[in-house]
């Protein structure tokens, strides 16, 4: 029996070890199909054979995966549309993988077109391109062959699969379309590939110049800030044609010049920070690596309503530029003086909750006053001690006119019906029931007429029906301590008048500016509930990069958030210049500088409140970078005075957009840091003439092509966005740029003290004369190497007052200026002999 059983087991082993052998066999991996040509862009017909080293194969036509009811390859493909080709092996129950490619019809026309730069072709095979889901696509890249050029008919260097959208945020309304590129293998998983000779990734961005006519301002941003040390993303001017039907590609499908750029992501050839895992969820590991920004809150999926002043902090209505320098180091000329808010009047008040229209148009309007009020005349214009009801609707649409035309000969007696809580309607007709009289005048009454007769014995009535079609003014004239309610909208061209001093023609803008209230920003509830970022107990808004949003565990959020509250706390604390437990323990003070020097070298008037980067690694600091999205730059903006080559941008900004700035400023050290480091800047890379030889550079490489990108759009003379200038012709576009840059960075120089001038003389063999020439100020010069200015800005004990140095053996001699506005950036020399 013992024989038997263990015979059958012996029997059972066998059979179950040819089972497996027999499964392993039939499940073995076999090879993928091989297509020739491995795509192709044809102007006639194109022919296409498929072999596999075993079983038969299958495929598709239709970018669909290739099963066991697709067709069954017997003979040559002719093709004479375009078609994304799948193919598979199949071999009894074994399978192999997918194998694919692309092959383009094009229109004859298209056989010749090359270009000096790379060319990309992009497959959607009639998907269509938005910004809310990724749509497929195949893309092929052509890089210039040995004669320095791209030919559509030559072999790509990169043929794949890929997910497209568009991409953007104002951009989105131009019809040159940015979009996010993801390489993806045959199953739609991400796959990183090298694309024209940069890092291998799966994500990438092909960005479109559409208001910014130079095509480059983005790509000579990028640059310098890598040559300055920092990262930011690597590019390539590319020429695109985006192919979205299964027809044959025609000129119809070019889209223009684009720019190949990284995606901004944590990566080792990117932002090479520590990654951070789920699993990281206590200090060191949860300390980073983060990337997160400050961006436009509209972009979070759940954003809530802007939410109304609190009545306790009303607005405070500015000039574009509310602040002075406060303790930034430059001259206080480069500041517009700011126009005093509008102001209070004990005596009047304003309607509660009425909006204000703008352009009322009327001049030589008079109003008689009681005798007891004080008169104020702007351009004809006398204003009263006149009350206004509450809740008055002023309408739209209201008649304008000059001289105010009267009927003749009526004036208005002290018996017209009066109205509380009066609704001023469109396009109205005068009140009812008014008794006119011939040349009556009535002292209850103010009287109207073509000739401006003034009454002195004349008093206001109150609670007066006013309709619409009464004729408004310009330059309406407002008096100082004016008490100004919450939620009032002030009208453009609006002119503040001092009693008894009369100022006309100062503007109000209509941006309100919270300087360092920490309420909270509108939309900035909607970034939380989204899960999409965090605000900090300043009211700072963020949007978290990478982990992204659905992947960042609460943990990682929590610490994120008080590890920048922790950093405010200290940064408005009263021991904010220490070291160890002021900011700079938190912060990367050179990348928050140097970020702050970028943006205003070029005036970047989306810097520090949109597309915004900032970095915290694990065990690191705080870094503000990388910089992105610059096209609004070198003086391509018409808003926020960004096409004017002279003054500061960030005084245009309330503190939860100029983020942590003017409290950082207020270290004299971290101000003179800031001088220095532009005195480096200006040595070499921001050098104007090296930055006008890139320019040109640039534009050079891009004439052709240029010419090509604005038949296909043909904005060259038409603003299209927020640009300023609309230069004729590319060559005026260039030299707008350069005559911006070189105005820009003569002006920022001229905002710092200058630094002393040394001239060398040499009296003997053995000693050297250096004579120190400081436009203005005082030089002080150290021979010991230390630098003559102290911490916090005193002078340095070393120091002295020195027109001229003589030194026998060798010194290092450090001078700078002070000057009303501070220290110049040092000058060092090293002199004499050993």
């Amino acid at each position: 029996m013992k024989y038997l059983i263990l015979d059958r087991s012996v029997l059972l082993l066998v059979l179950t070890l040819g089972w497996f052998a027999a499964f392993s066999e039939a499940g073995a991996a076999i090879a993928a199909p091989v297509i020739s040509p491995a795509g192709a862009l044809f102007t006639s017909n194109v022919t296409v054979t498929l072999s596999a080293t075993a079983g038969q194969i299958r495929f598709t036509t239709d970018g669909s995966e290739p099963g066991t009811n697709a067709p069954l390859y017997a003979a040559p493909l002719l093709f004479t549309n375009s078609v994304l080709l799948k193919a598979r092996a199949f071999n009894g129950v074994a399978q192999s993988e997918i194998t694919a490619a692309a092959f383009t019809g094009a229109d004859t026309n298209l056989a010749g077109f090359n270009s000096t730069l790379p060319l990309v072709v992009i497959h959607t095979f009639g998907y269509g391109v938005t910004s809310l889901s990724n749509a497929p696509a195949w893309l092929q890249v052509i890089s210039p062959g040995t004669n320095q050029t791209a030919a559509l008919t030559a072999t790509a260097e990169f043929s794949g699969p890929a997910k497209l959208k568009r991409r953007g945020f104002s951009s989105l309304r131009f019809p040159k379309m940015s979009l996010s590129v993801e390489t993806v293998d045959l199953q739609g998983d991400e796959q990183a590939v090298s694309l024209l000779g940069l890092p291998a990734d799966s994500d990438w961005v092909l960005y479109a110049p559409y208001p910014d006519r130079t095509l480059l301002r983005d790509v000579l941003a990028y640059e310098l800030s890598r040559r300055l040390g920092h990262y930011a993303s690597h590019t390539r001017f590319v020429e695109v044609f985006l192919h979205d039907s299964t027809n044959h590609l025609s000129r119809a499908h070019y889209a223009g010049v684009y720019v190949l750029e990284e995606k901004v992501k944590i990566a080792p050839h990117r932002v090479a920070l520590r990654k951070l895992s789920p699993k990281d969820a206590a200090e060191p590991e949860i300390t980073g690596g983060y990337l997160f920004k400050k961006d436009h809150l509209e972009k979070a999926t759940a954003a809530a309503p802007p939410a109304a002043p609190r009545p306790e902090h009303p607005p405070v209505l500015m000039d574009r530029f509310p602040t002075g320098p406060g303790g930034f180091p430059a001259a206080t000329n480069g500041f517009p003086p700011a126009v005093e808010p509008l102001l209070f009047v004990t005596a009047q008040s304003f309607i509660t909750n009425a909006v204000a229209v703008t352009n009322f148009v009327g001049t030589n309007f008079g109003v008689v006053p009681p005798p007891s009020v004080t008169l104020v005349r702007t351009n004809s214009l006398l204003l009263t001690n006149l009350v206004n009801v509450t809740n008055t609707v002023v309408a739209t649409n209201l008649l304008v006119s000059t001289n105010y035309p009267v009927v003749t000969n009526v004036s208005v007696t002290s018996h017209t019906v009066v109205i509380t809580n009066a609704v001023v309607a469109t396009q109205s007709n005068s009140g009812t029931n008014t008794v006119a009289t011939t040349n009556q005048i009535d002292p209850h009454t103010v009287v109207i007429s073509t000739t401006l007769t003034l009454l002195t014995s004349a008093t206001f009535r109150t609670n007066y029906v006013v309709a619409t079609n009464t004729f408004a003014l310009t330059n309406v004239s407002v008096l100082t301590n004016m008490l100004v309610s919450t939620n009032h909208l002030v009208v453009t061209n609006i002119s503040l008048v001092s009693v008894p001093v009369v100022s006309t023609n100062r503007f109000l803008a209509t941006n309100v500016f919270r300087l360092g209230d920490p309420d909270p920003v509108p939309g900035s509830s909607g970034l939380v509930e989204s899960g999409e970022g965090f605000v900090t107990q300043q009211a700072n808004t963020f949007f978290f990069v990478d982990p992204k949003p659905a992947k960042i565990t609460p943990a990682q959020r929590a610490w994120l958030t008080n590890h920048l509250n922790r950093f405010e706390t200290a940064l408005h604390g009263p021991d904010f210049r220490s070291p160890t437990n002021g900011y700079a323990a938190f912060l990367d003070v050179d990348s928050f500088i140097d970020h702050h020097l970028f943006v205003e070298a070029t005036k970047n008037i989306d810097g520090y409140r949109f597309s915004t980067y900032f970095t915290k690694d694990r065990g690191g600091k705080l870094k503000m970078e990388p910089v992105w999205d610059w096209n609004l730059s070198f003086g391509n903006a018409r808003l926020r005075q960004g096409y004017v080559a002279e003054n500061w941008y960030w005084p245009q900004l309330n503190d939860q957009q100029y983020s942590w700035f003017r409290r950082l400023f207020e270290d004299p050290d971290f101000g003179q840091r800031y001088v220095d480091r532009w005195a480096q800047w200006r040595t070499n890379i921001f050098a104007t003439s090296n930055v006008l030889r890139r320019i040109d550079e640039l534009a050079t490489a891009l004439e052709q092509p240029a010419a090509r990108n604005f038949a296909r759009w043909p904005i060259l003379g038409d603003l299209v966005g927020q640009e300023h200038f609309a230069g004729k012709t590319y060559a005026e576009e260039i030299a707008n740029m350069k005559t911006w840059v070189t105005n820009r960075f003569a002006w920022m120089d001229a905002q710092f003290v200058p630094p002393p001038v040394v001239a060398r003389t040499t009296e003997a063999p053995s000693s050297v004369v250096v004579r120190f020439i400081a436009p203005a100020g005082q030089v002080y010069v150290t021979t010991d190497g230390t630098d003559p200015r102290q911490a916090g800005g005193a002078v340095s004990a070393g120091a002295r007052t020195a027109q001229s140095v003589s030194v026998s053996n060798a010194v290092k001699v450090i001078a700078r200026t002070r000057g009303a506005q501070g220290w110049s950036s040092p000058v060092a020399a090293y002199l004499g002999t050993p």
